[in-house]
């Protein structure tokens, strides 16, 4: 009886600790299977507008990508939380909002990371310096009044973002020099180098004592994460 009892607990041990590790590496997988790190030079400051997106009438930013390997653009999407009858369109479009480069369509909230929601495509790897729009329409049933998505952009007058044009297909209007809460972000090309660039980002704001042991910090944490799991496993059974 009591080596049954005994066998009972080490498969318990044994599943618990597959399931701890499988949790680890999903969490892994999911963050840099949509790693990107997005510019961070643009500071969105000042008032604020809301572009309502009315149903069918697309909303474009044209922007420049500043490094190859463009994989996403991030933009704050406000009342995402649509109904099944509804849907968005997220384009990738050449620079005249012509051509469509990558389309996804999206009958549920989108992926979001922070205040950002998030349109991944696959890397391009020859991006720098080329010009891009980026397109959101809005598809529904009905013409609700007051509760419709939106998209925040800045309200700003002065010239501040010159390779920048945001256009309101429903309000018929053109703004030269403004945007959307956009950010671009890039990859690049593989984990190694994504790690790095990760890395390098994470110490900008570090001392410089500290900067050469981030990697062996971060892989130190994530060890003592694993074995403090896999103990109180242990422990427990």
């Amino acid at each position: 009886m009591q080596n049954d009892t005994g066998s009972n607990r080490k498969y318990e041990i044994r599943i618990l600790s597959a399931v701890f590790l499988m949790g680890i590496i999903g969490i892994l997988w999911t963050f840099f299977a949509g790693f990107g790190l997005a510019e961070s030079e643009y500071n969105f400051l000042g008032k604020t507008k809301k572009i309502t997106l009315s149903p069918g009438a697309p909303v474009t930013q044209t922007f420049s990508a500043h490094r190859n390997n463009l994989t996403q653009i991030r933009f704050v999407l406000g009342k995402a939380d649509i109904d099944r009858d509804e849907r968005f369109e997220f384009r990738l479009m050449d620079e005249a909002c012509q051509e469509t480069l990558v389309l996804k369509t999206l009958r549920s909230e989108p992926r979001s990371q922070g205040a950002y929601t998030v349109f991944a495509f696959p890397a391009i790897a020859d991006s720098e310096n080329k010009r891009y729009c980026f397109s959101v329409v809005y598809f529904s049933d009905e013409n609700h009044k007051g509760d419709k998505p939106y998209l925040s952009a800045t309200d700003n007058p002065d010239s501040i973002f010159p390779d920048r044009i945001l256009t309101d297909t429903n309000k018929n209007k053109v703004y030269p020099s403004q945007t959307l809460f956009l950010r671009p972000a890039y990859t690049e090309g593989s984990l190694p180098n994504d790690l790095l660039d990760f890395t390098e980002r994470l110490t900008q704001y570090k001392p410089e004592f500290i900067k050469e042991y981030i990697p062996m910090l971060s892989a130190a944490l994530l060890l003592a994460t694993t074995l403090l799991g896999m103990s109180f496993i242990r422990r427990r059974y």
